[in-house]
């Protein structure tokens, strides 16, 4: 009996160590909205705007050369025209918008293939504007609406925050010291004594 427990415990062990490793989870995909995604490259954000016979143009900072501010004026399948502006930091996107004005039926199929791809959505209203919020990570994207005449405006926007806060941290760090601040302001008059 002895031996067979022994040999049974072996036999556990070995195709333990053997067996192949677990495969980890694939990683999430990034959010995204009509082939844009957080954190894209300008290059790859170049080439998806052309897809959309538009083309996109961008601007150097004054204050920070890694900064681009970008714009183009898209068209879908249907001729519509969709703005795009965005903020990109070290040639790679930190802030993506995409608007449009939509019908409410053109409206229910993004806020619908939003839903299909990411999941449930955090919802908010302010007003007459709503808008549907995912987060994963340190990225976001928000779908925002309200109605106009004749239609809806509409956005989508996607936010890299992790470079967003990378970046911060690096312009901050170039900035000059600050003095330290005096413990009395100078425009006051000390109480007198008695």
């Amino acid at each position: 009996m002895a031996r067979l427990c022994l040999a049974l415990c072996a036999g556990l062990l070995l195709v333990r160590t053997t067996a192949a490793p677990a495969q980890s989870a694939a990683p999430p995909r990034p959010l995204g909205f009509a082939g844009f995604e957080t954190g894209q490259s300008l290059s790859a954000l170049a080439e998806n705007t052309r897809t959309f016979d538009g083309i996109l143009g961008c601007k150097v900072s004054r204050i920070d050369t890694s900064l681009r501010e970008c714009r183009a004026t898209l068209h879908d399948s249907t001729g519509r025209a969709l703005d795009l502006w965005l903020s990109a930091a070290d040639s790679n996107a930190s802030i993506t918008t995409i608007e449009a004005q939509l019908s409410t039926s053109e409206l229910l199929r993004w806020q619908g293939g939003l839903l299909a791809r990411y999941g449930r959505a955090r919802e908010r209203s302010r007003g007459a504007q709503r808008s549907l919020q995912w987060i994963r990570g340190n990225t976001m994207m928000r779908l925002t609406w309200r109605p106009e005449a004749g239609g809806v405006a509409a956005s989508v926007s996607l936010i890299d925050g992790g470079r967003l806060d990378a970046w911060g941290r690096r312009f901050e760090a170039r900035l000059p010291a600050r003095p330290a601040a005096d413990s009395v302001r100078r425009d006051t008059v000390p109480a007198p004594t008695h």
